[in-house]
């Protein structure tokens, strides 16, 4: 019995001398694959390039704000103990705190970590976006989700794969029927919700399929030692220096390759060349018709055949024959076939004089109110609650830019293609009194029929979405949405005043099964041409 008290106390120093003999925490990358991420220190951004440096051995600090790239994903191991943290695609957080022990305080913006805590510890504490996870075993591996699809944040969610956690609420109040605490075993989930007041509910459910299945395909790949990589690893590694966000470089630093690239995006051609061939060939023309005729104008200089061809224009009409008397006596019948073979031509042309077929193009303006959007809630700021709610609801306006070209079939009917670009921003806390913005841009492709009768303007449309947003610090862009709908407008010279409303879903079935979601708004069209 003694010798199993001995072994126990032995093993409980060992899993504590970090902590008490005050070594530090460091939380090093393991492993990575894909491109990279943007780490924000001290006000300064710095991408981490995966294909030019070796991440691993990078060393993450508290207060670090890290936004991975989209197809990117990377672990780090907090160091002295065993624990692991992996971090998916796409995600953005922010390191609060660490300590020796394992435990740490993260905020997370958007998306996914799991973390494998050290099997030879005992209980872990975690704190993410204000909520206490504490593991109650060693060896525990959980979850943590904050997902945002299409403009909308599902509720976070924290699961358990191994081991047993409890989580509640860090210090903040809890809604009325919800409990304190809740304690997940293997294969349970609790999302964090919050009501109108702020309050938070916990609510547990069975883990779902998509959320395990996610992480089969994207399991751990490094494995925890006790070493981390060795000083003289990390020295060699070339460290990214860290540059204020604007670097101007002076001219003469201009690379061939730059160079390059101007040209290619300008569509750049020399033609000095050319254009010296071309003035040397006009100045030996001009000098062949002043040795023909001295006393050519400027303007014949310019254009060296015209005297030649006036020339020429006169001898034909000196030479040509006098009107015949038999044209001349056309009979009164023949004249009234012609005029009404010309009356029929009028009748068959369009009243407007414009050809049957023709090409518009119009520039647009457009503001539309996603009435779907439901933005997340800012923290209230006391006796003026309503600068928070106007807040929100700018936050549901989207504004643009968008360009539709018709082809109109006697300038009543027409069908055409309409693009453009449309801008709205979501402002979520990162922590209680620091707002974060997210940009999301989106891209409608629609194919539409365009009426106009009088000044009246009635376009139905249908088309894709293609979705963008810098929820993971970068613009990447998402699965292209359905979308359905329409304008009616009235015409005032070559501008037009609209309304529209538009349907977007998922999937093509949710237009028409009352799942879309829904918006309105206005614009100005300008007719190009």
């Amino acid at each position: 019995m003694v010798k199993k008290l001995l072994a126990t106390s032995f093993l409980l120093m060992l899993s504590t001398a970090p902590w008490l003999f005050g070594q530090s925490a460091r939380l090093l990358v393991v492993f990575a694959e894909g491109k990279g991420f943007t780490l924000i220190r001290e006000d300064r951004e710095q991408f981490v390039d995966f294909s030019t440096q070796s991440p691993v051995g990078f060393e993450l600090e508290a207060g670090d704000m890290v936004n991975v790239e989209a197809g990117t994903n990377f672990e780090f191991q907090l160091f002295p103990t065993l624990t692991v943290i992996r971090v998916s695609e796409s995600s953005s957080f922010v390191i609060q705190t660490l300590d020796a022990r394992g435990n740490y305080n993260f905020d997370v913006l958007y998306g996914r970590l799991r973390t494998r805590i050290d099997k030879s510890a005992g209980q872990s504490y975690f704190t993410i976006n204000e909520v206490d996870i504490t593991a109650e075993s060693a060896g525990t591996d959980f979850g943590y989700d904050r997902i945002f699809t299409d403009g909308k944040e599902f509720d976070p969610a924290i699961y358990c794969f191994q081991g047993t956690l409890s989580v509640s609420a860090a210090g903040a109040a809890v809604a009325a029927g919800s409990p304190v605490k809740v304690n997940l075993a293997p294969d349970e989930i609790v999302t964090v919700t919050r009501a109108p007041d702020e309050k938070i509910r916990l609510i547990k459910t069975e883990l779902k399929p998509d959320v395990a299945g996610f992480w089969q395909k994207n399991e751990f790949q490094s494995r925890p030692t006790r070493t981390p990589p060795s000083e003289t690893d990390t020295a060699q590694r070339e460290q990214p220096v860290m540059m204020p966000e604007e670097t101007v470089l002076p001219p003469e630093t201009t690379t061939t390759a730059e160079t390059d690239k101007g040209r290619y995006l300008s569509g750049y051609v020399d033609n000095t060349d050319a254009s010296l061939d071309d003035r040397e060939k006009l100045s030996e023309v001009t000098k062949t018709d002043r040795a023909v005729n001295p006393n050519l104008t400027g303007e014949q200089e310019r254009e060296p055949n015209s005297v030649t061809a006036a020339t020429e224009d006169t001898a034909r009409t000196e030479e040509a024959p006098p009107a015949t008397t038999t044209e001349e006596s056309a009979t009164t019948e023949n004249k009234e076939t012609v005029a009404e073979e010309t009356a029929t031509e009028k009748e068959k042309a369009p009243a407007n004089g414009e050809s049957v077929v023709s090409f518009q193009m119009d520039l647009g303006l457009a503001v539309n109110y996603l009435v779907s959007l439901n933005p997340p809630g800012l923290t209230p700021i006391p006796t003026v609650e309503w600068i928070t709610d106007f807040l929100e609801f700018l936050m549901r306006f989207q504004v643009g830019a968008i360009l539709d070209v018709e082809l109109m079939f006697f300038n009543i009917f027409g069908i055409g293609v309409e693009s453009g670009i449309l801008y709205n921003e979501i402002t979520a806390q990162r922590s209680t009194f620091e707002p974060y913005l997210y940009h999301f841009i989106s891209i409608p492709v629609f194919l539409n029929l365009r009426f106009t009768l009088g000044p009246v303007l009635i376009q139905p449309q249908a088309g894709i979405v293609i979705p963008g947003s810098t929820l993971s610090g970068s613009l990447a862009w998402g699965d292209p949405l359905y979308e359905a709908g329409g304008k009616v407008g009235f015409r005032l010279g070559n501008m037009a005043l609209y309304v529209n409303v538009g349907f977007i879903s998922t999937t093509f079935e949710g237009i028409f099964d009352g799942s879309a979601d829904f918006y309105f708004g206005g614009g100005l069209l300008f007719k190009i041409f």
